[in-house]
């Protein structure tokens, strides 16, 4: 006999089946973004700086400079890890890649960070334990990278950084949506997250029915809503 899902079941399925695990072996279903050390401007114009064959940045000897991008990572989520993938000399802390939060007002404020270990070869090297920040976006904050070269009598490159995160479920809100599904249901928090981002307007009467099956019809327009789904039309 087919299982029956219910609307409630289906709304905690729906805010965590889409997330799957890099590795079995992992404890979050990590998300890896990948920015090259081409994306990231010179924090002055009057920087000079070099591409080694390898697409590896790297600066003049004896200076210190810094470089910055946008984080390509949406709001709400968790970033537990920041690499950085290097060429060193062996001088450990010469180069490293730091998560910058900049208000509306321009005030920088240093988040957390990773730095090289020694090793003449490339190796990317992370932060040994999760940080778990969230990225929250109130009064229009902005999260930057910063590459950062400290002086050095020898050249160090720098080729990517690479950010592992994971996304969340927003906070549930103090006072529900729907009558029939009160802040004490196991599936309140996942239910109002549907509700909130458009995906489900319950099923009439200010009511959910969180216990009623759902049909394939329904489950489509979950699902297509949840990931946005489109076609391209072919001509």
């Amino acid at each position: 006999m087919p299982r029956v899902w219910s609307r409630c079941v289906a709304a905690i399925a729906l805010s965590g089946l889409f997330l799957a695990a890099v590795a079995a072996a992992q404890p979050y279903p990590y998300t890896v973004t990948n920015i090259s050390a081409t994306a990231f401007q010179p924090a002055e114009s009057s920087q000079q700086y070099f591409l080694s064959g390898s697409a590896g940045r790297f600066i003049p000897n004896n200076q210190q400079q810094f470089f910055w991008t946008a984080l390509p990572v949406p709001p709400g989520a968790i970033v537990d890890y920041i690499g950085i993938n290097n060429l060193n000399d062996g001088t450990p802390l010469v180069v490293g890649a730091a998560l910058y939060v900049r208000s509306v007002n321009g005030d920088l404020t240093y988040v957390a960070g990773s730095s090289n270990t020694p090793h003449a070869y490339w190796y990317t090297d992370f932060n040994d334990a999760p940080f778990g920040i969230t990225l929250e976006s109130p009064n229009f904050n902005t999260y930057l990278l910063r590459l950062e070269f400290d002086a050095s009598a020898n050249y160090q490159y720098i080729g990517a950084v690479q950010v592992w995160w994971r996304p969340a479920v927003s906070p549930a809100p103090g006072s529900p949506t729907f009558n029939d599904v009160p802040t004490t249901d196991f599936g309140y928090p996942y239910i109002e997250a549907l509700a909130l981002s458009g995906i489900t307007g319950g099923c009439g009467g200010g009511n959910f029915c969180p216990d009623n099956p759902v049909t394939r019809r329904q489950m489509a327009i979950f699902l297509a809503r949840a990931l946005g789904l489109s076609y391209v039309v072919f001509r």
